[in-house]
């Protein structure tokens, strides 16, 4: 009894005085996932920050910095990337358009079935054969892949990072307040061009910003939680390894 007395008094210690307390302690995270026939092991990781794989922090700190709206921070992404990626995409008012390797046009319509209100152009992986388009939902957001060959869209649940051989896709989702959009990340395979989803792995206490692919099979994430005291929260970062087996 002393010993959870103790505990007790610590815990409101902590609070009173305005420690902070986690979410989740990164430092405990240690799990074994089964996606179909792949086996996931996750756990910590220590790792320096690192860049979106389209462009830098800084350049799209710049390019958003004054819109408050995701949507509109998407579209000021997308005009600078049409200055390279332009012969493949093009957008016509609301309408945005990707070219297929035959030379034809493919329109990404909007399915209000499921929410959509908007696509924009994030990333076209040339060596893959892949577009990476940014879906906005009435409340929300999620991804697609566009096969550049055939022109087969597969839904996402956020932004796409390959392996680097192509064969592994993971889709990363970060949304820990709002839980409008999925958090955690996606696995899926790519045999080429036909994608088949593994599984996906939602926490509900963080989410996935970022990854670099170290092998074709193990990469680090970087994530987002929160910490919080009776004063004040902010957001904090840390990183996993995710192997794949």
């Amino acid at each position: 009894m002393k010993y959870l007395l103790l505990l007790i008094a610590t815990l409101s210690a902590n609070l009173l005085f305005g420690q902070m307390k986690r979410w989740i302690e990164s430092n405990s995270l240690d799990t074994t996932l089964i996606f179909k026939d792949k086996t996931i092991q996750l756990k910590p990781s220590s790792s320096g920050d690192f860049d979106p794989y389209f462009l830098s922090n800084e350049l799209i700190n710049s390019l958003t910095k004054d819109f408050g709206n995701f949507y509109k921070k998407s579209l000021a992404i997308e005009e600078y990337q049409l200055g390279k990626f332009g012969s493949r995409v093009r957008r016509e008012g609301n309408e945005l358009f990707v070219k297929l390797d035959d030379g034809s046009w493919l329109q990404l319509r909007t399915n209000p079935n499921y929410d959509e209100v908007g696509h924009t152009f994030e990333y076209y992986f040339d060596k893959i054969g892949f577009y990476s388009i940014r879906v906005q939902w009435g409340e929300g957001n999620g991804y697609k892949l566009v096969n550049s060959k055939t022109g087969k869209v597969t839904d996402i649940i956020g932004r796409p990072f390959f392996s680097p051989d192509g064969t592994f896709i993971v889709a990363l989702g970060n949304d820990i307040e709002a839980g409008y959009s999925t958090n955690g990340f996606q696995l899926l395979s790519n045999n080429s061009g036909s994608i088949i989803g593994l599984g996906i792995f939602s926490p509900t206490s963080w989410g996935c910003e970022s990854a670099i692919w170290l092998s074709n099979n193990k990469l680090t994430l970087k994530n987002e939680s929160l910490e919080y005291s009776n004063t004040n929260s902010n957001y904090f970062n840390f990183y996993t390894e995710l192997v794949i087996k």
